[in-house]
């Protein structure tokens, strides 16, 4: 009998049917059943692997005498961004319209377009907008929800990208003068506490090169309207005092991680860069001796990157 014919069975005629599948769902590792069936897309590579250098996830703290190195590009935005996300304001956020979260910008984009589809998916069509430079993609998110994702997603993919914090998590920081040095912070603390000011951390100030204690300390306080009551504070603990805002430092900020100015390590997603040899790992986890020549990871002179007579940091003055 011919393949295709129906069978004789007993003067009946059956009629051999083929089985059809009417399901919607197909199994992603099954080979299709059909020519018109294609397996689905991979997803597409948007950003450039950092693999290739060893990326240290630690946060750990380095040396408080290292300062870290420039950008590959010009300040333009980045320097005059960091200039204002980097200072703290004193006014009262309660009181003031929220303000849109710092720029992020991302370094090696390669699908533009994959980019922008995820990020509509992720943080909606109006809520960021972007703006390339010759090595950089700046995203300007327009809510902090949205820039958080966005920072979450950059970690997640491991993307390289410096950003600033947002103006609602700056803390109202001032000065408090003539404390004595011995004062325990936890007892300045424990006493503002009672005042109904909220602390968020106290340091006392160091001589900026013997390292002594100086009648000087650092109070971060909670931005709230009560906040900016502490400047009418004249005593404290039995001693006549004075509080100020903090000297506003002119020296441009230098990242502890990638030795990139224009920004700092806490919001900092770069490959580390060693400030005394400048290869690709944490300063503290550099393996030369200590008495090994320095290479500067800027302009690779013979010096740390933290050196301000490097050519690239007298440059950007």
């Amino acid at each position: 009998m011919y393949k295709g014919m129906p069978q004789q069975d007993e003067g009946w005629t059956v009629q051999q049917k083929t089985k059809r599948n009417h399901s919607s769902s197909t199994n992603s590792n099954s080979t299709p059943s059909s020519p018109n069936e294609r397996p689905p897309k991979p997803r597409k590579k948007i950003f450039a692997s950092a693999n290739r250098f060893e990326v240290f996830a630690s946060n750990e703290d380095q040396d408080s005498n290292q300062m870290d190195g420039i950008n590959d590009s010009p300040l333009n935005d980045t320097t005059k961004n960091n200039a204002t996300n980097t200072q703290t304001e004193n006014t009262n956020t309660n009181d003031l319209p929220i303000k849109a979260p710092p720029p992020v910008f991302v370094r090696g984009v390669e699908d533009f377009p994959e980019l922008c589809t995820v990020l509509i998916e992720l943080i909606g069509v109006d809520n960021f907008v972007c703006k390339s430079s010759t090595d950089k993609l700046k995203i300007q998110t327009s809510t902090p929800d949205a820039y958080r994702s966005l920072i979450r997603y950059l970690k997640e993919e491991k993307a390289e990208y410096h950003t600033y914090q947002l103006q609602q998590d700056k803390p109202v920081r001032v000065v408090i003068r003539n404390l004595h040095p011995s004062t325990p912070t936890s007892l300045i603390k424990s006493e503002l506490e009672i005042r109904q000011f909220e602390i968020r951390n106290i340091t006392n100030v160091l001589h900026k090169t013997n390292k002594h204690p100086l009648p000087l300390f650092f109070v971060d306080l909670e931005p709230s309207t009560q906040s900016n009551e502490i400047y009418k504070l004249t005593s404290l603990l039995h001693t006549k005092i004075k509080v100020e805002e903090p000297f506003k430092a002119k020296t441009i900020s230098q990242c502890l991680n990638c030795q990139n100015y224009g920004h700092t390590k806490t919001y900092c997603g770069y490959p580390p860069r060693c400030v005394r040899c400048g290869a690709y790992h944490l300063s503290s986890a550099c393996p030369n001796p200590r008495d090994t020549p320095p290479t500067c990871a800027l302009c690779q002179g013979s010096h740390p990157a933290s050196y301000k007579g490097c050519a690239v940091y007298k440059d950007l003055q």
